[in-house]
C-alpha cells in the first residue's frame, strides 16, 4: 500500500491473490480442516494486510467526499476500491476463522505497523489516526454505509456496497467469537494465545468490548434496517427478484443475516444489551424473523396451492427445498442469527419477559410464536435447534409466567423433537435438557409454594415489587390444573427415555439431564466412573451420609493403645 495510486493491473493481481489465498485457507469438507489449519498458522502477513485495508478505506472515504460516485451505472473509482476491499475482508475472515492466533495478530497489526513506520495511511479523514484495527473496521463499515446512501438507485454501486457491508459484518462475527477448538497438542498450542497456565485463551470478549467502544452498535442496527427495508421494497415491487436499488433478493437476505450475526456476538453483557435495545433491536429482530420464517411459509403455501394444493406435503419436503434454493439457505442463516440474538438478549429478565409475553398493551408483539415456527420450518438445522432450545431455557429461567406461555405454545414438543433429531449433538442436548429443567422446576415450584411465595416476595422486597413476577403468579394461580400436569406433558412426549438414553450419555450434558429428570420426578441416581480402576459405582457418596472416623477430641489413651498394638505386632 504505497502512497502512489496502484495501477489497474496491480489491483487485478491483488484481487486474484486474495481469492486464491482465501480458498487455500477455507476447508470445503471435514477432512481438509487439519491441513487448512496448518496453512492458516503459516499466514504471517497481517501487518501488510491491515495496511492494504487501511489504504482502500481511506481511498473510499476520499472518493465519497469528492463526490466520485457512480451516477451512470457503469462503475466508479469508489466501486473499484470497494470490490478490492471486499476481497481483502474475505481474506482476513478466512485467515482468522478458527485461529485464535490470527485473530489477535489481526487486531494488533495496526499498532505493530505504526511502530515499524509512521504511515499516513493509518490516519482518519479528520487527521486523527485510528486507534486499532477494530477502529479501522468500524470506520470502513461507516464509510460503506455512507457510500451506499449516496449511490444512485439501480446502479452497480448499490450492489457493491451491500456485498462489502456483508463481508465486514462477517469479519466482525469471526473476531468476536471463540471457534479455535484444536487440541493442546496441535500447532495452536505452541503459537496461539496462551495464559499464564499455558492453556489457550479466548480474546473474543476483549474484541467485543473494543468494538462497542468504537461505536459499532448503531452502525450494525442501521445496516440491518437497510436490509429489512430493501426486502420490504422487493416484496412490494414486481417480485422479479431485484428491488428498487437493483440489488438481488439473495444479497439482501445475506446482508441481514450477516448484520444480525455480528450483532449477536456483541450481546455479551447487560450494558451492550441495553445499548442494543436503545437503538431499536427488539423491533428489528422481530422483522428479521418474519423475513426468515413467515415469508418462507407464505411462499411455500402459495407455490403449493398453484401446484396441487397439498400444503402438508410441502411442509414435509421443506428440508429438501432449502438445500436446493440459495435464497432459502440465506433465510435459514438469517433465522439462525435472529434466534441467536434473541437468546443473548434474554440474559436480561425484563427484556426476555417482553420478548416472550409481548408488550403490556399488545400481546401480539410476542416473539415466541415465530421462534416456534422457525424450529418447525428448519427442523434439520442443528444451530437453529440449539438456539431455539437455549432461548426457551433462558426465557423460562426465574419467570413462571414465561414458562407457562412456552408450555401453552407447544414448546415441550419442539424441545423433544430437537433432542430426537440430533442425538449426537452435545450442544443441542445440553440446551434442550436445560429448557426442560427450567420450565418444569419453575412451574412446579410455583405450584407448590402458591400465593404464599408471592406474598413473601412482596414483604421482602423493601417496597419494590417485581410486577412481572407478581402478574405471573396471579395468572398461574388461575391455571393450577395445567401446572399440576406440566410433568405429564413432558413425560408423555418421551422425555424420560430421551434424557436417560440420549442426553445422559454425553459428558457435556449429563448434569443437565440429571437435573431435568430430577425435576420431572423420575427416579434417578448419579453414577461415578473411576478411569484408573475402571469401576463404576451406582451412586456418589454425599458428605455426611457415611459416618466419618474423624475424632474431634484427641484421646490419649486411644492413641497409646494404638501405638502399643503397632509395636507389639
Amino acid at each position: 500500500a504505497s502512497s502512489d495510486t496502484p495501477s489497474e493491473k496491480q489491483i487485478q493481481i491483488l484481487r486474484k491473490v486474495c481469492h486464491v489465498t482465501s480458498a487455500m485457507m477455507t476447508p470445503r469438507r471435514a477432512s481438509e480442516r487439519d491441513i487448512k489449519s496448518n496453512i492458516k498458522d503459516k499466514f504471517m502477513v497481517m501487518e501488510r494486510l491491515i495496511r492494504l485495508i487501511s489504504h482502500f478505506v481511506e481511498a473510499m472515504s476520499k472518493n465519497s467526499k469528492n463526490g466520485n460516485i457512480d451516477s451512470s451505472g457503469t462503475g466508479s473509482d469508489e466501486d473499484a476500491d470497494a470490490i478490492t476491499l471486499s476481497a481483502l475482508m474475505t481474506l482476513a475472515t478466512a485467515a482468522c476463522r478458527a485461529s485464535e492466533r490470527n485473530k489477535v495478530a489481526f487486531v494488533r497489526a495496526l499498532k505493530n505497523a505504526r511502530r515499524a513506520s509512521d504511515s499516513a495511511h493509518t490516519s482518519t479523514s479528520s487527521g486523527k489516526r485510528c486507534n486499532s484495527s477494530i477502529a479501522l473496521l468500524v470506520k470502513g463499515l461507516h464509510t460503506t454505509v455512507e457510500a451506499y446512501k449516496t449511490a444512485t438507485p439501480s446502479s452497480s454501486s448499490s450492489a457493491t456496497m451491500i456485498k462489502l457491508m456483508a463481508d465486514i459484518c462477517k469479519l466482525i462475527s469471526v473476531l468476536c467469537k471463540f471457534d479455535d477448538f484444536r487440541s493442546e497438542g496441535s500447532s495452536a498450542g505452541t503459537i496461539g494465545v496462551e495464559s499464564s497456565m499455558g492453556a489457550s485463551v479466548s480474546s473474543a470478549h476483549d474484541h467485543v468490548l473494543e468494538f462497542n467502544r468504537s461505536g459499532v452498535v448503531p452502525i450494525l442496527h442501521e445496516i440491518t434496517d437497510i436490509a429489512l427495508t430493501m426486502n420490504k421494497d422487493n416484496n412490494e415491487g414486481s417480485g422479479s427478484g431485484s428491488g428498487t436499488r437493483g440489488v438481488s433478493e439473495e444479497d439482501v437476505v445475506a446482508l441481514a443475516g450477516s448484520a444480525l450475526g455480528a450483532t449477536r456476538v456483541l450481546a455479551v453483557n447487560d450494558e451492550i444489551v441495553q445499548a442494543l435495545v436503545a437503538v431499536g433491536t427488539l423491533k428489528v429482530v422481530k422483522l428479521a424473523l418474519e423475513m426468515g420464517v413467515e415469508e418462507v411459509l407464505l411462499k411455500d403455501e402459495n407455490n403449493d396451492k398453484k401446484n396441487d394444493g397439498d400444503v402438508e406435503n410441502s411442509n414435509k419436503d421443506a428440508g429438501s427445498k432449502l438445500l436446493s434454493d440459495p435464497i432459502r439457505m440465506q433465510r435459514q442463516h438469517l433465522t439462525s442469527g435472529a434466534i441467536g440474538l434473541v437468546r443473548n438478549l434474554c440474559g436480561n429478565d425484563e427484556i426476555k419477559t417482553t420478548l416472550c409475553l409481548g408488550a403490556k398493551l399488545d400481546a401480539s408483539t410476542s416473539i415466541l410464536p415465530m421462534i416456534m415456527h422457525g424450529m418447525k420450518l428448519y427442523r434439520e438445522n442443528a444451530t437453529i435447534q440449539e438456539h431455539g432450545c437455549g432461548t426457551l431455557a433462558a426465557m423460562a429461567l426465574r419467570k413462571p409466567a414465561n414458562a407457562m406461555r412456552i408450555v401453552q405454545d407447544d414448546g415441550p414438543r419442539e424441545i423433544m423433537l430437537a433432542l430426537r433429531q440430533f442425538p449426537n449433538n452435545v450442544l443441542v442436548q445440553r440446551q434442550g435438557a436445560l429448557a426442560v429443567r427450567n420450565i418444569v422446576s419453575r412451574l412446579v415450584a410455583n405450584t407448590n409454594s402458591g400465593v404464599t411465595e408471592a406474598s413473601t416476595n412482596k414483604g421482602n422486597n423493601n417496597g419494590r415489587e417485581d410486577k412481572d413476577t407478581l402478574a405471573g403468579d396471579e395468572s398461574l394461580e388461575k391455571n393450577t390444573d395445567n401446572l399440576m400436569n406440566v410433568r405429564d406433558v413432558f413425560l408423555d412426549l418421551g422425555a424420560e427415555v430421551i434424557l436417560r438414553q440420549i442426553t445422559g450419555r454425553h459428558q457435556g450434558s449429563v448434569d443437565e439431564a440429571y437435573a431435568a429428570l430430577r425435576d420431572l420426578g423420575c427416579k434417578i441416581s448419579m453414577v461415578k466412573y473411576d478411569a484408573e480402576t475402571k469401576k463404576t459405582t451406582t451412586r456418589v457418596e454425599m458428605f455426611g451420609e457415611v459416618k466419618s472416623n474423624f475424632r474431634a477430641v484427641y484421646d490419649e489413651s486411644t492413641a497409646e493403645s494404638a501405638v502399643s498394638k503397632h509395636v507389639g505386632a
